[in-house]
């Protein structure tokens, strides 16, 4: 039986310094049957080139070229040319284990699932070492392959509140466009906003509306570089207040559909808010100290009757000196999952 062909849409820009490394982690994945798709969105550097270099030796890569309209506009330009049966989206400064698509697509078609998540790190030996440090899975399954020494999966069904809940547990990107497997289908009719970063997040709520049941897999299969040239950690600029939007888009959603689920939204939307207002922090210009404020306010009003977390956001002089303290030692990926397990609590 022959293998699908998988889709793996790759936006770029000025990412020329680890695009290489970032498509080699693709080229060599042990799943072989791929359409590698890399849209350039008017690259300065020489991140064409790269990638053009890259297209020249292996025949699945397809090098797409457009001017500069932000990272959702080169996620639909990539759907819009890919042809596989499953989609996986990759940022041009990260890259993947070399058997993530593989573990993905068998923990898909084992358990009948239109999506599988993978687990992320932000240190890069967690790779080599394939190490989990969560034994929490509440309907564990071994996947032959897919978790071979990874130990065990999760599959979640359930109502929307379920689907979003499980996707919170640490090292499993909440709101990412990327390390998940999502069969075609999903995408049918739907794309991501134009015109705006943090646009993943209620992409992905309505995706979840989509599916009946996803795996999360106990494997680390994704490599989040939190170097300047990332989206989410750039100095920040009046395109980061795009996050105030996306948190209205999220709550909106829920409000209209899935009520049930607004907590957890809420707590997501504050997540997401500490980690640009802590960037606030350590960028410290004008335009990061509006938006600072901006977001203490939006979280005040998130945090209602959310007791004890509530109290972070009552002075913004506190706010301000535990968000540097965190800063220090949040791209640990041990600190990290303790503060996300105690925020979750």
């Amino acid at each position: 039986m022959t293998a699908p062909l998988i889709s793996v849409i790759i936006p770029v820009y000025n990412t020329a310094a680890y695009l290489s490394q970032c498509l080699k982690s693709v080229t060599d994945q042990t799943y072989r049957n791929l359409e590698i798709i890399v849209v350039d969105d008017g690259s300065t550097d020489d991140s064409l080139s790269v990638a053009q270099e890259v297209a020249r030796r292996d025949e699945r890569v397809i090098v797409l070229s457009q001017p500069n309209g932000g990272q959702s506009k080169a996620r639909n330009t990539g759907l819009t040319h890919a042809t596989g049966e499953y989609f996986h989206f990759l940022d041009s400064d990260d890259y993947l284990d070399r058997r993530t698509i593989e573990h993905l697509h068998r923990a898909c078609v084992e358990h009948d699932a239109l999506l599988a998540v993978c687990k992320f790190t932000k240190e890069a030996q967690h790779l080599a070492d394939r190490t989990g440090d969560d034994s929490d899975a509440s309907t564990p399954s071994r996947c032959g392959v897919c978790h071979a020494g990874d130990g065990p999966c999760t599959v979640v069904e359930g109502g929307f509140a379920e689907l979003v809940k499980a996707g919170n547990r640490p090292n499993y990107p909440v709101v990412s466009a990327c390390m998940k497997l999502y069969q075609r289908s999903l995408f049918e009719g739907l794309g991501f906003p134009e015109g705006m970063i943090y646009e993943d997040a209620a992409s992905y709520l309505l995706i979840l509306e989509r599916v009946k049941r996803y795996v999360l897999c106990e494997f680390i299969g994704y490599y989040y570089r939190t170097a300047d040239v990332s989206t989410t950690v750039a100095a920040i600029t009046r395109k980061h207040f795009d996050i105030l939007k996306s948190n209205r888009m999220q709550v909106d959603l829920c409000r209209q559909r899935h009520p049930e689920a607004l907590p957890l939204v809420y707590a997501n939307c504050l997540n997401n808010n500490d980690f640009v207002a802590m960037n606030c922090v350590l960028d410290g210009g004008p335009v990061a100290r509006e938006l600072f404020e901006e977001l203490l306010r939006d979280s005040r009003e998130l945090s209602r009757g959310m007791f004890p977390r509530s109290l972070l956001y009552r002075s913004g002089t506190v706010y301000r000196v535990v968000l540097r303290l965190m800063s220090r030692v949040y791209y640990d990926d041990r600190f990290r999952n303790l503060i996300k397990r105690i925020l979750a609590r």
